[in-house]
């Protein structure tokens, strides 16, 4: 609902209460006239102040009542996009071609490795890591200052991890999965998202 829309319908149910409250005064008023014959100046005054009263009191709670709804509905579009952007990513990173793949891995394979003799366990399925990646994966732990590293890996019946890599060691073992991986970017891609989308 545009802002403009949700302004027409608080002023649309405004105005209703109001005709409401303006015709329950004016009936009070009547009776009282009738049972009087006249109606004190003070009494108009008060009956007058008590009806503005609870015109302003209406008006804001509609007001308040809608705002809230409209935040609740933002909130649920909001939640509801970012989840349909991350199942997307998701499936677009397991289709991607090998290459590409190993760029994404290598980043948080090399990050989350500690003294360069740990194991590294792939699903015998994974087409994308071969013994090519693990001199690379080598080379690039220099940047981490471990100059000789010894690395392995080996295959396994392990269809839950998919194209994803489980890092083993004497001490820790850490699963890169596709659903990992974004996991650790949520808080990331979540902030670019709601800006992208909502400019926020």
């Amino acid at each position: 609902m545009a802002i403009e829309d949700i302004l027409q319908k608080i002023d649309e149910e405004t105005q209703e209460k109001i005709k409401e409250l303006k015709e329950e005064y004016k009936q009070k008023i009547d009776k009282v006239k009738n049972d009087n014959n006249t109606l004190s100046d003070d009494l108009k005054k008060r009956l007058n102040i008590h009806l503005d009263k609870k015109v302003n009191e209406v008006r804001n709670r509609i007001i308040t009542t809608s705002l809230l709804d409209e935040r609740k509905r933002l909130l649920k579009v909001k939640t509801d996009s970012i989840k349909e952007i991350f199942d997307l990513l998701k499936e677009n990173i397991k289709k991607l071609p090998p290459n590409d793949k190993k760029k994404i891995f290598k980043k948080f394979i090399v990050k989350n490795l500690e003294s360069g003799t740990e194991s590294l366990v792939i699903d015998k399925k994974n087409k994308w890591f071969n013994e090519k990646f693990l001199k690379e994966l080598e080379k690039d732990l220099a940047s981490k200052s471990i100059k000789k590293s010894e690395l392995k890996f080996s295959k396994e019946d392990l269809p839950l991890i998919g194209d994803g890599v489980i890092i083993r060691s004497e001490f820790y073992e850490v699963n890169l999965t596709v659903d990992s991986i974004i996991q650790e970017e949520e808080d990331r891609l979540k902030t670019l998202i709601v800006k992208e989308l909502f400019g926020e």
